[in-house]
Order: structure tokens, then C-alpha cells, then sequence
């Protein structure tokens, strides 16, 4: 098999290609096709070997010929340009690759590799299958991040191509960085001047005037260069650049700064004293061990733009103070003891990695001289060897040790020590948190974590963290001042006299990151009633309080995300027919405080938060539901009872803490349970006693210490006398309300309201109608009206049902019906 293929390039991310549709049809009738097959690809006098990916060709680029799609990088590599013409046949019997031999393209690719070794060596056969002498091989450790390398030698010698296997040893020749040259100056003056570099802990000068000016004592080693333009850069540990996954604020933050040493006597020995400025340039923190070198000839003015280089720094989260306030006592209690920490949970978006940030500045800008080292446990967690993992913890944690004080933050710590799960396998996490454990003894600890119970047990119960703080929802004048701060940081400012108390109010339960994307969409949409308006150019898009009011509509906070919430319920009161004195205490309950909030709030009485309706299936308790929701502007989280339930020990249990967690967090809303009867029946009639254990969640649900701020529970029963009586007395649920069968008056209310969707005759006596329709349910009501209407449809399209008349109007056609 040898034609002639057009190469179209595609992003396909391994050295693999696919073939044209003919071919994987002609392959696929081969009775005893080979796993993988090799085709050499020749053109202009060169040649190559590929492996098929087992895919069809699907690009167009041909225009009618066959395709050979490959990588565009791999392509490049091999000299090919997209819609190159080459030629391509089968190669058979490829000998299986004993050995090979192969060297990074580059010192940029070979420190790549080295730091990515367990990852190549697991992906390398799902990305290239040949090798060949003189053959690139493209290796994609990310969709942005590649490795070339370049075969030097394949074992079996005697073959031109050879198919990698599982048992296939490949070797890479290092390929380190080459070294500067020394510099010609005398060896005195390189001794003296270049070579020598001074460890030294930076400290901030809060007075200081001149942004280009370090100080030093006179009597340190480093005074020997007073006067000179010296070079300022973070002190970096070995362990440090050997770990690949510890890239939280090293690579990123290394930046060396340029400034005049001078000497003082109010400094320390082994200090170096800078200005603010400076430490926000280089990204150093005050207590930080630096290296101090004499700057190269081209950096003796890099302190010249330190103003420009130099962001401010970042501004508190609005609205948070207090809580900021109240983790850095613990932090300070934390160091003031020489050990301890503090965990901040939140959900995602609630802010924690801002709270830390500004915790570990405050600390930092003490009067401890505070060493601050950072730790990103999400990046950290992707690294698939738990050795690596460790060995990144460990070499924090030594780095904390040697700048004591010192406080070491791990973000996201719940990433790398999760807590254990029934049936799964938590070795790693164990081993991890044993390793963190023992690495940080004697080191205030500052983490962030969804919640305590997503931690692993080893980490809390080894006294790492001797406080949590969970941070709490924002409220409306939280909120404000978070979206002021944000319109303040944003590129497109408000108006003018924008109100940002509206937007405030209904947006409850947004966190921090919410309200941050919903200023975004008002931006866009700022900007689209500036190109609609045909504004001149020159004109700033400014928000207005019509643009947050546009933006908020359709959005859902990330909170509502994860539930199976109906923000929007279709029904409303005037959907519903009767049942009067039951809409009239759900106003009282759900309405009045959430219209009124501030009125409520400063009721020193706990107000009604719970209401059982129970009556007759059919009766209406689900639509009152949705319609109090609908009527009140709450979010409704409607939950079957039977879904919560499970067979596994515990797992009832969590899954109704985790309910009620997330409705606190959707708050204000609604959270309804139908058939509640079901998941809630009397304790001690379960032979298993799952029934009784979720009971006891429940209890401790509803009426806890906390209470269910701004969470009103609706449960709907058909048989309350089977629901514990612990969970129908006040503080629970509160008021149990019945749903009667309808009388006359109702049913016909009921009836005029579902016949009011439909295209009736104007002759209908509905009392009339209602008076032979005595108990019946709404449902019943409801199915009279539709079945009313087929019949109609029937007698319209010449296809009555049997026994009704062709000719019958709508109002008789429902006769049949109550006659049953």
C-alpha cells in the first residue's frame, strides 16, 4: 500500500497521525492487523516513520485528496508544512526497540524532562511509538508545554525503525546549561566584587525616602561594597529548584532588584534595611533571607524603575476586616506560642486566599520581622508522586524553621491531605499528612480548606491547627462595600451617583467572587449600551445601576450552581385556587422577612423558619410550595425524600448535613422536602436504623446552635401522624398547616383558574359544574379541565371518543367525567 497523501496538520498532541477514511476501512478488513502500525512517510529526498493513532483523518484541506493528519508541532519538527504532498507506505515486521538512546533539543527542554521525569516515563507510549536515528521525537507534557527530543542511537542497530514497548529502555544524554564566561577583570576585583555573595535577612524602613537605597552596618562583611550598585534577590534553598511541583511563589517571585548599598549604624548586623517599594518590586517579604552580589554592568540602573515596575499592593478584600482582624490574633497567638496555626474555611469564592494574603502581609509588616513562605497545595496536588509531594512540604517547611518567625501558608491544604472516604484508598493522603505533621512542629500554620471535615483526620488531630474560622456569608452592607472596592479596581468605573445598595440587596448569598463576575457582566453589558448608543470612541464605558440589574438577570452564583435549585418556579398565587389561609401564614412566614429584613432583624424574638403542610394527596402542598418561593424572590431547593436516603453506614447522614450546608450557603431560599414522611418517620420502627440516625440529623439540623439564617424548610406530608413528634414541635417546624379538600366555593375558584389557560365557551357555569364535582381533589380538578379539552380536540378533529357526541360543546363534553 503506497499512495500519495496530502498532510494536514491538527492538534492532535502526540507523534501519532491518523489515517484517510479509505485506509482505516481497507486496515480494518486485514483479518490479522497489528496493534500498532508504522508507515514510512517520504518526501524531497527525506524520510520518516510514524505510527497510527488508530483514528480517521477528519480535515478537510485535501480538497478531494486523501489526508495524513498529524501534530503541527511534530510536523514542523520533521521539515513538514501543512498541505505538504508525501508520500506514504506500509512498513511490515518493525522489530520491537531493545534500547535507545536520545538527548533534549535544548538546556530549556532537558531541565524540563528532568523535573517531569515520572510523567514521561507513564505517557511517552500514548504519545510516540517510533523511533528512528535522526528522528525528532515531540513529547506534550501540557497542551502549552512541550519537550523536543532527537534520537542518537536505536538498538537493534540493524533496523531503520524500531517500535517502542513497555520493555523498551530509553536513555537521555543530559544536556545542562553552559556557563558564563569569567569575567577579564583582575582576580582581585572578580573576587572582591563578583563572586562573593552575602546571605542576609531584609527587613522593611518604613521612613525611608530614597526607593534606590539599601542599608547596611558597618561592620558586616557587606559594607565592603558601600557605594556600589549591588544586586538584591531572594535567597533560594537547593530542595527548592529541585522540585518541580513547588512552584508557588518561586518561580514567579524571584525577581532581583537593582539599588545603591550604603552603610548605617542604626542597622542591624546581618540585616538589610529597604524600603517598601523595593520589597514589592523584587516580591520579597520583610524577615526574608536575600543574596547580595554586585549588580552587572547592565543593572546599575534597574532601581531607577523601581516606582514603575512596582504595582501597589494588593488592597484588603472590603466588607472582611473584622474577620481579618480576628485571624490575625489567632496568627499572633500562634507565634507568640511558637507553634499552632489556623485553618480558614469558606466555600469556593468566599475569599480565603485573600484573608490569608492579608493575614501574612500584617504579619510580615510587624515589628517580628515575620519570615512568610507560601505554598499552593492545588498545584502541589497534580504532582502524581507522593515522594515529590513530601519532599516540597518538607522543604517549605525547613525554609519557615530557618526564617523563624515565621509563618508557612498552605493554600488549599485539603487538595494534598483530603479527608478519608468509605471504600477508597487514602495511603497517599495518610503519608502526606504524616510527612506535614511531623515537618511542622514548632511552625505557626496558616491554611485554607473547604470546610474542617475535608481535611484528613491525622492533620487535625496533631494539634496543627489550634483554631478555625469559617468564613461567613457577606451581608447586603458587606456587599455594597465589596462592589464599590471592585468598581473602584475596575477598568470601567461606575457612573456618577451610582447606587450600589440595590444590587446589594438582591444579591444574597453572593460570595466575594460572585459579586466580582457580576460586575464584569454589568461591564459588558456597559459596553454593549455604549456601541448601541454609537458613543464616541474617546468616551469611558461607565456602569450604571440599569447595567447591574441587566447582569444580574440569568446569573447564578456559584453556590446555586452545584443544586438542583428552580430559581424561577412558574407558579404564583394567583395559580392557585383556595387554600387561603394557607397562602396568608406562608406571607407571614417567608415573605414579610424577606421583604422587611431590616425591620426583622432587630426582633430580639427567633423568628417561624419552619411549616409542614400535610393533607390529601392532590391537595396542593407542592404547588403552595413553589408558588411561596416564586411570590417571595427566594430560590427554591426542592429534595424528594427517599433521594437522601442510603444503604452505606454515615452516608444518609452526610448527605443530609451537606444539604442543609449548601441551602445555608444559596441563602435566602427555600428548602422542600416532599414525602417527608418517608425520611423522617417515628424512631424505633427500623429494623436497620437508618431512618432513626437520619431523624437525629435532622433534630440537630433544625434546630441548632446556629440556627438556619435565612433558610425556611417546607415539608409536605400525606401522613403526618408518621413523623417523629420531636420534629413538629416549635423551633423546628414550626406550624403545621392543613391542605382540606375543597368546598364548593374552592372547587369552583379552582376549576375558573386552570380553565382560564385554555380557550373556553362563554356559557360555563363553574358552580354549577363545582357542585357536582364534591370531593374532588385540586389534581382531580385539574385532570377534569384537561381531559374537558381532549374531548374538545376530539370533536374538532371528527374523532370523538366513543359515547360522546360529535357536536357536544366543551362545557358537556366533561358530563362523562362526573358522571363516574
Amino acid at each position: 500500500m503506497s499512495q500519495t497523501l496530502v498532510v494536514a496538520f491538527s492538534s492532535l498532541h502526540s507523534c501519532l497521525v491518523n489515517l484517510p477514511p479509505r485506509w482505516v476501512a481497507a486496515l480494518a478488513a486485514q483479518p490479522a492487523s497489528r496493534a500498532c502500525m508504522v508507515f514510512r512517510v517520504s518526501w524531497q529526498q527525506q524520510t520518516a516513520y510514524v505510527a497510527w493513532s488508530g483514528g480517521v483523518a477528519q480535515s478537510n484541506i485535501g480538497q478531494g485528496a486523501d489526508v495524513l493528519e498529524m501534530d503541527g508541532t511534530f510536523g514542523r519538527a520533521l521539515g513538514l508544512g501543512d498541505g505538504a504532498r508525501v508520500r506514504v507506505e506500509y512498513v511490515p515486521d518493525v522489530a520491537t526497540c531493545t534500547a535507545a538512546e536520545v538527548e533534549p533539543a535544548s538546556a530549556d527542554d532537558w531541565e524540563i524532562l528532568s523535573l517531569n521525569a515520572g510523567a514521561v516515563e507513564e505517557r511517552l507510549l500514548q504519545q510516540a511509538r517510533v523511533v528512528a536515528v535522526g528522528q525528532p521525537i515531540v513529547f506534550w507534557l501540557s497542551p502549552s508545554t512541550v519537550v523536543r527530543l532527537a534520537t542518537a542511537a536505536v538498538t537493534p542497530r540493524t533496523q531503520a525503525c524500531c517500535l517502542l514497548a513497555n520493555d523498551s529502555e530509553v536513555v537521555v544524554a543530559p544536556r545542562p546549561r553552559a556557563r558564563k564566561a569569567q569575567s577579564s577583570q583582575s582576580p582581585a576585583a572578580s573576587v572582591t566584587d563578583t563572586a562573593a555573595v552575602y546571605c542576609m535577612r531584609i527587613a522593611a524602613d518604613v521612613t525611608a525616602t530614597a526607593a534606590a537605597t539599601v542599608y547596611a552596618n558597618p561592620a558586616a562583611p557587606v559594607a565592603c561594597l558601600a557605594g556600589k550598585s549591588v544586586r538584591i534577590a531572594r535567597a533560594l534553598h537547593r530542595e527548592d529548584s529541585e522540585v518541580a511541583a513547588d512552584s508557588s511563589g518561586s518561580a514567579a517571585a524571584t525577581a532581583a532588584v537593582s539599588a545603591s548599598l550604603a552603610a548605617s549604624d542604626k542597622v542591624q548586623p546581618g540585616v538589610l534595611l529597604a524600603s517598601p517599594a523595593l520589597l514589592s518590586a523584587a516580591g520579597l517579604s520583610p524577615g526574608e533571607a536575600v543574596r547580595v552580589q554586585v549588580a552587572a554592568a547592565g543593572e546599575a540602573d534597574g532601581t531607577d524603575k523601581t516606582n514603575e515596575t512596582s504595582g501597589a499592593p494588593p488592597a484588603l478584600e472590603a466588607g472582611v476586616t473584622a474577620f481579618i482582624d480576628d485571624a490575625w490574633r489567632c496568627v499572633d497567638s500562634a507565634l507568640a506560642g511558637g507553634g499552632g496555626g489556623l485553618l480558614v474555611c469558606g466555600r469556593r469564592g468566599a475569599g480565603k486566599s485573600s484573608v490569608v494574603r492579608a493575614v501574612a502581609a500584617r504579619a510580615a509588616q510587624g515589628t517580628r520581622l515575620v519570615f512568610v513562605r507560601h505554598v499552593d497545595c492545588a498545584a502541589l496536588a497534580l504532582e502524581p508522586q507522593t515522594a515529590r509531594v513530601v519532599a516540597a512540604l518538607r522543604a517549605a517547611a525547613r525554609e519557615a524553621l530557618a526564617g523563624a518567625p515565621a509563618v508557612l501558608v498552605l493554600d488549599d491544604v485539603d487538595a494534598v491531605t483530603p479527608a478519608a472516604v468509605e471504600h477508597g484508598d487514602d495511603r497517599r493522603a495518610r503519608r502526606v499528612a504524616e510527612a506535614l505533621v511531623a515537618a511542622t512542629r514548632g511552625v505557626a500554620v496558616l491554611a485554607t480548606a473547604a470546610s474542617r471535615a475535608a481535611v484528613h483526620a491525622r492533620v487535625l488531630g496533631a494539634g496543627v491547627f489550634g483554631a478555625t474560622r469559617e468564613i461567613p456569608p457577606p451581608r447586603a452592607a458587606e456587599r455594597e462595600l465589596m462592589l464599590a472596592a471592585v468598581a473602584a479596581a475596575s477598568a470601567a468605573p461606575p457612573a456618577p451617583a451610582t447606587s450600589f445598595a440595590a444590587a446589594a440587596y438582591a444579591t444574597e448569598g453572593y460570595a466575594p467572587a460572585d459579586l466580582r463576575a457580576l460586575y464584569e457582566r454589568a461591564t459588558h453589558e456597559a459596553a454593549v449600551r455604549a456601541v448601541a448608543a454609537e458613543s464616541s470612541r474617546a468616551a469611558r464605558v461607565e456602569v450604571t445601576a440599569a447595567d447591574l440589574t441587566r447582569a444580574l438577570a440569568g446569573f447564578r452564583p456559584a453556590a446555586l450552581r452545584s443544586l438542583r435549585v428552580s430559581a424561577a418556579p412558574t407558579a404564583r398565587w394567583s395559580d392557585i385556587g383556595g387554600l387561603r389561609d394557607a397562602r396568608r401564614l406562608l406571607r407571614e412566614t417567608l415573605e414579610l422577612p424577606a421583604r422587611y429584613g431590616a425591620v426583622f432583624a432587630s426582633s430580639p424574638l427567633r423568628l417561624r423558619s419552619g411549616v409542614l403542610l400535610y393533607g390529601f394527596p392532590g391537595c396542593g402542598k407542592t404547588l403552595l410550595a413553589a408558588a411561596a418561593a416564586r411570590e417571595c424572590g427566594l430560590s427554591l431547593v426542592a429534595t424528594k425524600g427517599p433521594e437522601l436516603l442510603s444503604k452505606y453506614i454515615g452516608s444518609s447522614e452526610q448527605a443530609v448535613r451537606d444539604l442543609f450546608r449548601r441551602a445555608a450557603a444559596a441563602a435566602p431560599c427555600v428548602l422542600f422536602f416532599d414525602e417527608f414522611d418517608a425520611i423522617a418517620p417515628r424512631r424505633g420502627h427500623d429494623s436497620t436504623g437508618v431512618t432513626d440516625r437520619v431523624v437525629n440529623q435532622f433534630l440537630t439540623e433544625m434546630d441548632g446552635a446556629e440556627g438556619l439564617a435565612g433558610v425556611y424548610v417546607l415539608a409536605a406530608t400525606s401522613r403526618p401522624d408518621l413523623i417523629d413528634p420531636a420534629l413538629l414541635r416549635p423551633g423546628r417546624l414550626d406550624k403545621a398547616l392543613l391542605c382540606p379538600l375543597p368546598d364548593a366555593a374552592d372547587r369552583a375558584d379552582i376549576l375558573a383558574r386552570h380553565a382560564a389557560r385554555l380557550r373556553t365557551a362563554a356559557a360555563i357555569d363553574w358552580p354549577a359544574l363545582a357542585a357536582r364535582a364534591e370531593n374532588f381533589t385540586g389534581a382531580d380538578l385539574q385532570a377534569l379541565v384537561y381531559n374537558a379539552f381532549l374531548e374538545a380536540v376530539h370533536e374538532r378533529t371528527q374523532a370523538p371518543l366513543p359515547g360522546a357526541s360529535a357536536s357536544a360543546p366543551v362545557s358537556e363534553a366533561a358530563a362523562p367525567v362526573f358522571a363516574m
